[in-house]
C-alpha cells in the first residue's frame, strides 16, 4: 500500500473547524487530518510539500480563533491523537498532543499549576504558558521538534534553557520548528493509572470546553487519588476558574498578554474603560473578566476580530499601547 493510499483515509475532507477548537468557531476546511503517530505525521507533511499545501498544525484548539471560510489550500492538521508518554530516567516524556491537565493529578506540587489549563503539550510549550505561580519553561527537561524546512535533518531536541523562554514567547515562535514532545521534570512521577483515562478521553471531544470541564473538573478528580494538601489546591483553582466562568460559554480564555510595563492586566484596563459586556453579533466581551471574549450565541469570527480590535483601539487611546492579542488568529478567505 502506497504512502498515499494509506494518506487518504487519514486526510478527510469537509471537517467543520468548530469542533476542533474551544471557542466553537470555524468553517469548513477542504483538508483536515489528525495523524495518531509521527510517521503518519511526517507523511502529511511531505504531502503538502508535493501538493503545494500549507500546513496548519495545532492540537485541541484552545488558543486559536479559526476563520469562517478557510482557505482552500491550507491543510488543518490536529495533533490531539498524539498523546503518548513513557517514563524516561526522572522525567516524563510527553508527545505534543498529550492534553497538559493531567499532569496535575500526578501528585507532584510544581505541576498542580496545570489544572484545567486547556490545551496540549506542545501548545504549552510553544507559549510558554503560565498561571497560578506556574509556568511551562520551570518543568521542562528537553523538548523534541521537526524543522519544517528541513526534514531531512530528523527530530532534534533543544534543553529548555536553550529555548528562549519568556512571557507567553519561545524559540519556537521564531521558527518554522514543530514540537514533537517534551520531557517533563517529574523526579517521583509515575502514573500508572494515566493509560485507563487516556483510552477514556479518546472518546470525548476535549476541544469543547464543556467537556473538557466534565472529564478534567469532575470526573478525574474523584477517580484519581491524591493528598488532602493537593486536592485542596486543584479545588482552589477549579473555585476561581469557575468564577470567571471559564466553562460556562466557547471561548479562548484570556485573549490578550499583559503589559508589564503597564503593571495593570489587560482585563482590568478593559473593565476600567467600560467595556465589560459590550457585544457584536454573537460575541461578547465576559461580563466575569475583561479579558475573555466570550462565545455566547453562534458568533463568528468575524464578530470576535471586530471585539479584538475595538479593545485594542480603546486601550491605545486611553493608555498608549496596543495589547498584543495571546490568542492565535487565523487568516481565511474573507480576509
Amino acid at each position: 500500500m502506497t504512502a498515499e493510499i494509506k494518506l487518504e483515509k487519514i486526510i478527510k475532507k469537509d471537517v467543520s473547524l468548530a469542533e476542533h477548537c474551544s471557542y466553537k468557531i470555524g468553517g469548513v476546511t477542504r483538508f483536515f487530518a489528525q495523524p495518531g503517530s509521527l510517521q503518519e505525521l511526517e507523511e502529511i507533511i511531505e504531502y503538502c510539500q508535493k501538493k503545494d499545501l500549507n500546513p496548519f498544525i495545532f492540537g485541541l484548539g484552545s488558543n486559536i480563533l479559526f476563520p469562517d471560510r478557510p482557505d482552500n489550500e491550507t491543510l488543518f492538521v490536529s495533533l490531539k491523537k498524539m498523546v503518548g508518554w513513557e517514563k524516561k530516567n526522572k522525567n516524563l516524556f510527553l508527545e505534543a498532543g498529550f492534553p497538559l491537565s493531567f499532569l496535575a493529578y500526578t501528585g507532584q506540587p510544581d505541576l498542580i499549576f496545570t489544572h484545567l489549563l486547556p490545551g496540549t503539550l506542545g501548545a504549552s510549550v510553544y507559549i510558554n504558558a503560565r498561571c497560578y505561580e506556574g509556568e511551562m519553561s520551570r518543568i521542562l527537561g528537553k523538548v523534541y521538534y521537526l524543522d519544517l524546512k528541513n526534514l531531512k535533518n530528523g527530530i532534534q531536541e533543544l534543553e529548555s534553557k536553550a529555548c528562549n523562554f519568556a512571557y507567553k514567547e519561545s524559540i519556537f515562535q521564531e521558527n518554522p520548528w514543530l514540537i514533537l514532545g517534551a520531557e517533563i521534570k517529574a523526579e517521583e512521577t509515575s502514573p500508572n493509572w494515566l493509560n485507563d483515562e487516556l483510552a477514556k478521553a479518546k472518546s470525548i471531544n476535549l476541544s469543547a470546553l464543556d467537556n473538557f470541564f466534565r472529564y478534567f473538573g469532575k470526573g478525574l478528580f474523584s477517580r484519581v487519588k491524591m493528598g488532602v494538601e493537593e486536592k485542596e489546591k486543584l479545588q482552589q483553582i477549579a473555585a476561581d476558574r469557575e468564577r470567571k466562568k471559564q466553562f460556562s460559554y466557547p471561548s479562548c480564555g484570556s485573549v490578550f498578554k499583559n503589559n508589564y510595563e503597564i503593571g495593570v492586566p489587560t482585563g482590568m484596563l478593559v473593565e476600567q474603560l467600560g467595556l465589560k459586556g459590550l457585544t457584536r453579533g454573537g460575541a461578547k466581551i465576559s461580563p466575569y473578566h475583561g479579558n475573555f471574549i466570550i462565545n455566547f450565541d453562534r458568533a463568528s469570527s468575524g464578530d470576535v476580530k471586530y471585539l479584538i480590535q475595538l479593545v485594542q483601539d480603546k486601550v491605545n487611546s486611553k493608555f498608549g499601547f496596543i495589547p498584543e492579542p495571546e490568542v492565535v488568529i487565523v487568516n481565511g478567505q474573507e480576509s
